[in-house]
């Protein structure tokens, strides 16, 4: 196939005229046939793509084929990924430090020999660079017992494009304390902590920088430029003399060139200075410099590619024009990019291969193959779906593609998925055999199954090549999921807010929200809260000062409650009553805080070599946030204050090797540790955890509850008593008043919400003295409450496991047709379901009536009446698999792991709390199979409540990974907190909502503690600039909301940069209205911070007013009026007026952020 002509041609050819064609190549097998070529052709490769998406995939892709073939250089990778700027060089932003790293780590890898392929979007290829000679001459190498001049040492990485920091956590960082330097290089996978003896290299170590642990000793280490702009402190004077000439060229006066050049001038490193790079080399390049003669440029669907290339040209001038128009200094478009016509020209100057599905005439240089893309399978196993056997569509596939002689791949993303799938095709009397990593094929592979790991996303046939290659996406419809963004923990979204919902502003009180509506003010779009009140008072409250609305969360229906009226007196009334019911909550919390601060206990031991060999020995591998857990409590431990702490984290996030630990500690420590379950089932689950991870440990593990019998009971109350056992787990019998334990250290509650009103009591009084662990997937209020407030100590477990899939909820009525159809999916993958029915006087008929939907199942009915042998005997064989149908009550709620089961039906499920539904859909999808959920409703309405229709929404809404904390919220409103926060209090939360009884709570236990309370004001800013997003640039009104939002609470202007980048990946190059966004939220975090309440353009003068108790220095104010008397004074109002010095256009938020500078 590959030592044709095509082949031949490219390996011969030099510096230009060979140009051919591989056509009829679908889906990855262009990447396949490019891995192919590159074992023949021997030379390095450029592949250009039409977008980044593309590009990525195309580089995976390649990553897969080439997987058997040598690497080239030892730690030189065989394909990089070379991605665009995602800004253009006008806006005068840096990139961001990871796709800088990702440029610079391609760059060097071109000029480091040995056969590569470099994946580009053609767009990165436009963009010029620093010439390969900068670049190779700012490489630095340092070894160990190497005598390094410190300072200039880290002079030289600054000049690199090193960013210094206090604690490293980004490629291109670098960070100093005393004799360690760590410094995060682009190519390397984890940053370099070095260690200095004087001025000699003592040591050279990789290390985590989540953890700050090091985990690799090195002799020596490459350190590549952070940056594209490679320039010291002569280089910087010179860009900026050229920057001031612009600045004089563009006709602006010395105050306005000032302020274009004083981030230059105070920081001549600024990472900004990349948008200047042809001001601080003395020559630039494109990427085809870089690139060693001879090089095979390969176009991923070239028409595409072309006319990529060629709508940059318009792209780039407007970019330009954009930057003129607002003022800014930058480079002219030919002095940073190319235009196609060049780009052409280059592409000319190499050997062309062009890769294509469509299919031309063929010609000399032009070869056709046929090929298929998986897309009718897909079909057909989406098709199959709802049928008795799921993988029927694949079977038939591979039988077909063995009868032709095909080697059949199929590749899984993780070794469990791959015997998933071998057990599967075996029901099939498919057997496949197994590979660590893709092979070209071989004869002696045809007409065999294999399965090997990678991560490939789709595959195709190829009847050429005798080869059909399927991947599990395209099988089970299942992608890779990064684990969720950490939101933190927040009290309620506005971009959950619907039109009619009910919102509560800070001065007027509660009103309804009524939608966000756009008009023109002072010749200026803007974004407005449409709200309305009682009377038919309306209020349009602008989006920048969404800070103070909550949504309105409380205990009521919300049809019910009264609509304040603005500039009534209810409101207040309502807010001061709630503000004396808050006081005495606070009392009672802080008399809590005060009791467990004054009790002491001895410390415990601090984790030894004995923890850590433990610790080793989790078959997992930690999440960050399950390990930051971890440390959490063993920070707890190890002080003099007894631990109350509380772990959330949603069902099968790893909550339970917390706990493992915490009582590792305990027992190491000579203490005795009790795991307090609401349920017997839970109790036997976890009583095996723990006896199966302290197996081979002088660890005596005992379970008290109903499974256990009298004799055998008596014996563990003995042993307790006696200190012979070191951990018990059990349910509310290890409440008894007659129990007695020898030196009970810990106690680990799971699911406190579900122990009853006495048990609770009972939980206080053996809580008083020792350390207590709760874990819980859904907080409950008060506890949401104390954790806010500092009461209670809080970790969260935010990280899924590796391939976890949300769970797919379903809300239908009960039919006969839609139980076997759910019954048949997940038994025909082999898996196992759970059927809840909540009523034990009539589970034995909804047993029989699904056995004779199903016959030939192996059912079993389990619930709390049953003796305590026979359940037991159930659940064992419903753990093992040999019941494949489990029909039980709500005993199941809490804990229990069965990987296998991943589907559960729930019968009136409009009977359940939303607590209860959210547990027991954690019992399925604890593996790396998509999971399902039915919510069976009666066949008709009657006896259906308002709230169960809410309950049922919001847990088909929060079907997503990690949506406790939303459902526990949801929960407060539809419930109520009345008994959780005291019936005395459900009244004012009633009044005021739950987030403003919260900040009220909160305010009054920092009071009680001393603190001094400062309302920060929240200011009104009037520059008559377009500030918001624009309708075509986030089209989804909710979407626009949640970021508005989230700029009302950004808590330092890094945030506000954090949330540019995040905009310019969502969304695109930002838009003026946007970037003025930007700006206005940086001014009005400063204004905030000095406590100013207003900032209004009049004229060309700015006014600003502060707050009763300013944050400003009155000397500076002074100064600022006696040093600009021309420009600064005060008015009768006690307003500040600063004039903008402007010969053109004001710029009104320069002027803003030059005068917040001088008050600062």
């Amino acid at each position: 196939m590959f030592s044709g002509e095509l082949a031949r041609r490219l390996a011969k050819g030099q510096a230009k005229g060979v140009h051919v064609r591989a056509q009829g190549l679908r889906s990855s097998s262009r990447a396949y046939y490019l891995a192919r070529l590159l074992e023949k052709i021997g030379k390095p490769l450029l592949v250009l793509t039409s977008s980044i998406p593309e590009g990525r995939a195309f580089a995976a892709e390649l990553e897969f084929f080439l997987a058997d073939t040598e690497r080239g250089l030892p730690g030189e990778p065989r394909v990089l990924f070379f991605p665009p700027w995602d800004t253009l060089t006008f806006e005068n932003l840096p990139p961001h430090p990871e796709i800088s790293a990702q440029r610079i780590a391609a760059l060097h890898r071109t000029q480091s020999g040995g056969p590569f392929v470099i994946v580009a979007p053609v767009e990165a290829t436009l963009q010029k660079l620093p010439a390969p000679r900068i670049l190779n001459d700012a490489l630095m190498t340092i070894s160990v017992g190497q005598e390094l001049e410190r300072d200039a040492f880290i002079s030289k990485l600054l000049a690199n494009g090193y960013q210094r920091v206090e604690q490293v956590e980004e490629r291109g960082e670098v960070s100093v304390r005393g004799g360690i330097m760590d410094i995060f290089a682009p190519h390397y996978p984890l940053p370099l902590r070095v260690e200095f003896f004087g001025d000699e290299v003592e040591s050279i170590r990789s290390f985590d920088s989540s953890t700050q642990r090091s985990t690799e000793r090195l002799e020596e280490a490459l350190l590549l430029p952070a940056r594209e702009v490679i320039a010291g402190e002569a280089a910087a004077k010179a860009a900026f003399s050229i920057l001031r000439r612009r600045c004089h060229k563009a006709g602006m006066n010395r105050s306005e060139s000032a302020e274009a050049l004083e981030l230059f001038r105070d920081n001549p490193y600024a990472p900004q200075r990349e948008s200047l790079l042809p001001y601080y080399v003395d020559e630039t390049a494109t990427l085809w410099e870089y690139l060693p003669e001879g090089t095979v440029i390969a176009l991923d669907e070239p028409l595409d590619v072309r006319e990529r290339a060629e709508q940059l040209d318009g792209e780039v001038e407007e970019g330009s024009a954009r930057a003129r128009r607002s003022g800014r200094v930058t480079t002219e478009p030919e002095e940073s990019y190319i235009n196609s016509s060049e780009w052409a020209k280059l592409l000319e100057s190499h050997p062309v291969m062009e890769l294509a599905a469509l299919e031309l005439e063929e010609k000399e240089d032009v070869r056709s193959y046929v090929t298929r893309d998986n897309s009718d399978l897909v079909s057909s196993l989406r098709r199959h779906r709802g049928e008795d056997r799921l993988l029927t569509p694949l079977a038939t596939e591979i039988r077909k593609a063995r009868e032709e002689g095909h080697w059949v791949c199929i590749v899984a993303r993780t070794v469990g998925m791959a015997e998933k799938l071998r057990d599967f095709l075996r029901e099939y009397e498919v057997e496949a055999g197994g590979m660590e990593h893709f092979i070209a094929p071989t004869p002696d592979l045809a007409s065999k199954v294999t399965i090997c790991l990678g991560a490939l996303a789709r595959g195709f046939r190829f009847p050429e090549e005798k080869l059909t290659l399927i991947t599990q996406a395209e099988i089970f419809g299942m992608k890779g999921r990064r684990p969720p963004p950490k939101e933190g923990l927040t009290r309620s979204s506005l971009g959950e807010l619907q039109e009619g919902d009910l919102i509560v502003h800070a001065d007027f009180g509660i009103g309804r929200y009524m939608g966000m509506t756009r008009f023109e003010v002072e010749g200026n779009e803007g974004d407005f809260l449409h709200l309305e009140y009682a009377g038919g008072d309306k209020l349009f409250l602008p989006v920048t000062r969404l800070a103070l609305i909550r949504k309105y969360l409380a205990p009521t229906d919300p049809e019910h409650v009264r609509l304040d009226k603005i500039g009534g007196k209810r409101w207040e009334r309502a807010r001061a009553k709630a503000r004396e019911g808050v006081e005495r909550m606070a009392h009672e919390l802080l008399d809590i805080y005060a009791r467990r601060s004054l009790a002491k206990r001895k410390p415990y031991s601090l984790p030894d070599l004995a923890y850590r060999e433990f610790a080793a020995t989790f078959p997992y591998e930690e999440t960050r946030d399950q390990g930051g857990a971890i440390d959490d409590v063993l920070k707890d431990l190890s002080s003099e204050k007894p631990m109350d702490r509380l772990i959330c984290g949603d069902v099968g996030y790893g909550k339970t090797e917390v706990a493992i630990r915490a009582a590792f500690q305990a027992v190491h420590d000579g203490r005795q540790a009790a795991i307090l379950t609401p349920t017997t089932v839970l109790a036997a689950q976890h009583f095996q955890s723990f006896k199966k991870r302290f197996e081979g440990y002088p660890v005596e593990v005992k379970m008290l509850s109903r499974f256990v019998s009298k004799a055998e009971q008596e014996i563990v109350t003995k042993s307790l008593a006696e200190g012979k056992t070191d951990i018990v787990v059990g349910t509310h019998a290890l409440l008894k008043g007659t129990l007695r334990f020898k030196n009970l250290g810990l106690v680990v509650l799971d699911e406190e919400h579900r122990f009853g009103v006495s048990q609770k009591e009972k939980l206080k009084k053996l809580r008083a003295d020792v350390d207590t662990l709760t874990l819980t997937a859904t907080p409950i209020p008060r506890t949401l409450q104390m954790s806010f407030t500092g009461i209670r100590d809080l970790s969260v477990i935010e990280t899924p496991p590796a391939d976890r899939l949300s769970v797919r909820t379903r809300v239908a009525r009960f039919d006969d047709e839609v139980v076997k159809e759910a019954l048949k999916r997940e038994l025909g993958r082999g898996g196992q379901v759970y059927f809840v029915h909540n009523r034990v006087q009539s589970i034995g008929e909804v047993a029989e009536r699904l056995k004779a939907l199903m016959p030939g199942t192996s059912f079993a009915v389990a619930h709390g009446q049953m003796k305590e042998n026979a359940l037991q005997e159930v659940m064992e064989k419903f753990s093992t698999g040999e019941v494949e149908v489990l029909i039980c009550t709500a005993i199941i709620e809490s804990g229990l792991d069965i990987p296998r089961a991943n589907t559960i039906i729930i019968n009136r499920a409009d009977m359940f709390g939303l607590a209860d539904l959210y547990q027991l859909r954690g019992r399925v999808g604890r593996s790396n199979v998509r999971a399902y959920c039915y919510l069976l409703l009666p066949p008709e309405e009657q006896g259906m409540t308002a709230d169960a229709h809410k309950r049922l929404q919001a847990i088909q809404q929060f079907s997503d990974l990690g949506a406790g904390f939303k459902v526990a919220m949801h929960d407060l409103e539809i419930r109520g907190a009345g008994d959780l926060l005291g019936k005395n209090q459900s009244g004012h939360i009633a009044a005021i909502g739950f987030d403003l009884y919260a900040e009220l709570l909160e305010e009054a236990v920092e009071r009680l503690k001393g603190g001094d309370i400062k309302h920060p004001p929240e200011p009104e800013i009037r520059l008559k600039v377009p500030a918001h997003f624009p309708e075509d640039y986030v089209p989804d009104p909710r979407q626009r909301l949640a970021l508005y939002e989230r700029f009302s609470r950004i808590a330092s202007l890094d945030d506000a940069d954090d949330m540019r980048y995040e905009l310019i990946d969502r969304f695109g190059p930002l838009p003026d209205s946007v970037l003025n966004l930007v700006e206005v939220m940086k001014i009005r975090f400063r204004m905030v911070a000095l406590r100013a309440t207003t900032l209004d353009l009049v004229g060309d003068s700015l006014l600003i007013a502060f707050a009763e108790d300013p944050a400003v220095d009155p000397e500076k104010v002074m100064s600022l009026i006696t040093g600009h008397p021309e420009r600064c004074r005060l008015t009768p109002d006690q307003r500040i007026r600063w004039s903008i010095r402007s010969e053109g256009p004001v710029d009104a938020l320069g002027g803003a952020r030059e005068l917040l500078s001088q008050l600062e």
